[in-house]
């Protein structure tokens, strides 16, 4: 009788508990090893509580990284249809929403986490908590995983889900590139990505709190676009905030350090053309051209963006009245609408981070397996790896997809 594979998995996230759990289906005797008090802690964060488990219109484009090819694989072995399978086996029953989007139908993460965690019950996998692993010695039989305690475990094959830097209060601290790089591979540069923008900016504190529905953001580098997306728009006391702010971050955090020039472009009305635009302030300034400026805009704008965008646009006095306006001011004024353009100074913390960009570097881990191509039996999974995606599902697909692949060859 073949002799029972022993897998240890270091980290209790999604990618994990995906790959203890194919291990543990496959025969393996499977230990998850993670430092927080449970496991999934930062499941439970995702989707704002409520879990983006996956989205179903994957593309490598939703996906960044030094070689964003090389997800595909995992991709290919466990997409979306794979996932949404994976989950009704389990008594997930979910909804999708816009842009392919996929969530519990109850609208609760802790769901998610609950049948994971009863399926590796089941399984009889072995979790422990409370424990962090700070070194991976590999040996003539396997390997010897040693906590900061000095705690040994015991493995025939090594799963590395420890995650990145992003919120560290959910469980990852970037521990696990250090044993990455203790054991010979690479890390590329990592920063802070889905995550808020700072501002360098006079109005901050004048708009804190404000929120503006269906807004546009870019993210210019030297002037160069970089990523564009649409949504709820919240400023705050340091700078942005909201979906399409943390869409199009990357870029500002991975050019924060240098000395490149970094700024941010809002349309307040994208659902308006440039002359759509025009044409609709110049029929507000027909119908009551005695309206001053701070009235004027009362219904279309709101009431404290009024002064900020009047002033961006370069109007001081704000009881002059709209009706003395010239056309070059009214020009200027609607391109402030629907061009506004910030100077950013860069982004928030790791801590108010979502994503890791950047990590272990893929060029050596092998796609088809997730195993090291210098390590045998060590295996890289999830936001470790030098792969990122965007908002809406595709992070947690990632997890998902390669802890599949690593489970799957590691047990086999």
């Amino acid at each position: 009788m073949a002799q029972q594979t022993k897998i240890l998995v270091i980290g209790g996230g999604p990618s994990g508990m995906m790959a203890a759990i194919v291990a543990a289906r496959r025969g393996a005797y499977v230990t998850i090893v993670e430092r927080m008090p449970k496991v999934g802690k930062k499941l439970l964060a995702t989707g704002a509580g409520q879990c983006n488990l996956c989205n179903t219109k994957p593309t490598q484009r939703n996906y960044h990284g030094t070689d964003t090819a090389f997800m595909l694989p995992a991709l290919e072995a466990f997409g979306a249809d794979t996932a949404l399978t994976f989950f009704d086996a389990l008594g997930i029953e979910v909804r999708e929403v816009e842009s392919g989007r996929v969530f519990p139908i109850t609208g609760q993460a802790s769901n998610v986490l609950d049948v994971l965690r009863y399926e590796m019950s089941l399984l009889g996998i072995r979790e422990v908590t409370d424990v962090k692993i700070q070194e991976i010695k590999p040996t003539e039989s396997g390997f010897r995983c040693v906590s900061g305690d000095g705690e040994t475990f015991k493995a025939d094959k090594v799963i590395v889900a420890a995650g990145g830097t992003s919120s560290p209060n959910l469980g990852s601290n970037g521990g696990g590139h250090k044993m990455a790089k203790a054991l010979g591979h690479r890390v590329t540069e990592t920063f802070p990505s889905r995550v808020p923008l700072l501002l360098d900016t006079w109005f901050l504190a004048r708009l804190k709190g404000v929120k503006v529905r269906d807004a546009s953001v870019e993210s210019h580098v030297d002037g160069e676009l970089q990523r564009k997306s649409s949504g709820d728009l919240l400023f705050t006391e340091y700078g942005i905030s909201g979906p399409p702010v943390l869409n199009v971050s990357r870029a500002i955090g991975q050019y924060e350090r240098t000395n490149h020039e970094l700024s941010v472009s809002i349309d307040l009305f994208p659902g308006h053309s440039l002359e759509g635009m025009e044409a609709l302030i110049r029929k507000r300034i027909a119908k009551a051209p005695y309206k001053p400026l701070e009235v004027f805009l009362i219904g279309l704008l709101h009431k404290r963006l009024i002064p900020v965008v009047m002033k961006e646009a370069g109007q001081e006095d704000l009881s002059r009245t709209c009706g003395d306006l010239d056309d070059a001011e009214v020009s200027t004024f609607v391109g402030v609408l629907k061009g506004w353009r910030v100077k950013c100074s860069g982004t928030k913390s790791w801590m108010n981070s979502q994503v890791t960009a950047g990590g272990v570097d893929v060029s050596q881990v092998d796609a088809a397996t997730m195993e090291s191509s210098f390590v045998p039996g060590l295996y890289f999974v999830g936001e470790l790896l030098d792969i990122d995606g965007d908002c809406g599902g595709y992070n947690l697909q990632w997890a998902w997809s390669s802890g599949y692949v690593a489970g799957k060859h590691a047990s086999g």
